[in-house]
């Protein structure tokens, strides 16, 4: 459930939950092909990190050529790729990474 507070421009999907083994996840289903599962920790909710940044290794044996496909799910997001890189950025190219993490940060304003 989004609470009345939320500025529904903000968050503007529906949310879904599922029963399992006595408990609720909520989640979000939007876009099309392949899902990406995140996790978030507890108690916390996705809509804390509705501003995102993806650093992405072109190079990705998983994800690599499909980002223009995969963008519609992360429309919101400011993406940066990184064309000699594999499956995870910010620890084969944690220099580069870290340079463009800095500035993004620093954008948010200390916002949640």
């Amino acid at each position: 459930m989004i609470p009345a507070w939320v500025d529904r421009r903000e968050c503007p999907f529906e949310p879904r939950t599922l029963d399992v083994d006595g408990g609720r996840l909520s989640y979000v289903d939007e876009g099309e092909g392949a899902p990406i599962v995140m996790v978030h920790g507890t108690p916390t909710w996705s809509f804390l990190y509705r501003h995102a940044l993806l650093i992405w290794g072109m190079k990705d044996p998983a994800f690599g050529r499909d980002l223009g496909r995969r963008r519609g799910v992360f429309e919101r997001a400011e993406v940066v790729e990184l064309p000699d890189c594999g499956h995870a950025p910010p620890e084969e190219r944690a220099p580069e990474a870290l340079k463009r993490l800095a500035p993004f940060l620093e954008r948010q304003g200390g916002e949640e």
